[in-house]
């Protein structure tokens, strides 16, 4: 474990499966990796790795691993392992590498988890709002498709669930491309934002005077990796390691996000049906009646519309944790 010189018995085996999170946060190696590799630099500008040999053995262990981790992760073949988080698991397979030499055990010197998790997650939350941000450009496009090939179609524009007035079907299509680039832009504001405030050095709480920010700031320098771009010393430690709020933030784009997608998906459930009979869903993506054969269900639609609950739930989940957490 990276913890625990001050205890004399060992962890209970109940508590231990309870508090490990290993089985979720596999997901932040790269950028875990990522920040053991600017740490490393740092400890050997600092003098704390006394050799360039030391840093040399550390960093082309964490190489190895890397292409490793992201080999089992992207193919499903990562096995949970005893570790109880990923940065004990980075920890122990440099260990293994390196023949549980002491050198191993430097990769830790001066470094808290406090300061690897906010790192790990704010890279984690770019990642994902970038891939998230590719699949909306996609599905905006696939409706102004759709808008085309219907474009001189006529349709009805409702209120209040009643016929109002005769409309464009591409103005109505438009409507839910309007939705998903506003979506677009608060994302690229999100990246944008938060690409520029990832820091690094904040140790458990307030650094460390043995390992000044500077240090950070030649190792970011010397890297000069793709991935450290925006990466920089932390300039307000406590606030750092204390700080959910980009996770806040994000939540509340999915939310606005899938509540777009919901009603898109209301829309053309209703539609779909006999009673306005608009639009057909094609077969592939519907599901039958283990009892009423006749029947074509829009699960996918509805299962979209449905899992948006979970979405606001993830928002509501971290707010509520945050809102009474002393600083």
């Amino acid at each position: 474990k990276l913890w625990g010189g001050r205890f004399k018995k060992n962890i209970d085996k109940d508590f231990f499966e309870f508090q490990k999170s290993i089985n979720y946060d596999y997901k932040l190696a790269q950028y875990d990796i990522l920040h053991s590799k600017i740490h490393i630099l740092a400890l050997y500008n600092a003098g704390i790795l006394k050799t360039y040999k030391e840093y040399k053995k550390l960093q082309e262990a964490l190489e190895k691993i890397s292409n490793t981790l992201d080999q089992e992760i992207k193919t499903g073949r990562f096995k949970i392992s005893k570790s109880e988080d990923i940065h004990t698991e980075i920890q122990n397979r440099v260990s293994n590498i390196l023949n549980n030499d002491n050198i191993a055990d430097k990769l830790h010197t001066l470094r808290s988890r406090n300061d690897q998790v906010a790192f790990d997650e704010k890279k984690y939350c770019i990642k994902e709002a970038i891939n998230i941000g590719k699949v909306l450009i996609a599905v905006s496009r696939s409706l102004l498709d759709l808008a085309k090939k219907y474009k001189d179609l006529a349709f009805i524009g409702y209120t209040h669930m009643q016929r109002a007035q005769v409309i464009r079907f591409p103005q109505y299509i438009f409507t839910f491309s309007d939705m998903l680039d506003r979506d677009s832009d608060r994302l690229i504001a999100f990246i944008d934002s938060l690409s520029k405030n990832v820091f690094i050095g904040s140790g458990a709480l307030t650094g460390s005077s043995l390992l000044k920010q500077s240090n950070y700031k030649d190792a970011i320098q010397k890297l000069a990796l793709k991935d450290t771009a925006g990466v920089k010393p932390s300039e307000n430690d406590l606030d750092n390691v204390s700080n959910r709020d980009f996770i806040i933030e994000f939540l509340n784009i999915l939310a606005i996000i899938q509540m777009h997608l919901s009603r898109l998906a209301e829309d053309f459930i209703i539609y779909a049906t006999k009673e306005f009979n608009f639009i057909r869903l094609p077969e592939e993506f519907c599901t039958g009646s283990s009892m009423l054969p006749h029947k074509k269900n829009p699960d996918f639609l509805e299962l979209v519309r449905g899992y948006t609950g979970r979405i606001y739930g993830n928002l509501i989940s971290v707010l509520t944790l945050m809102k009474s957490l002393p600083l």
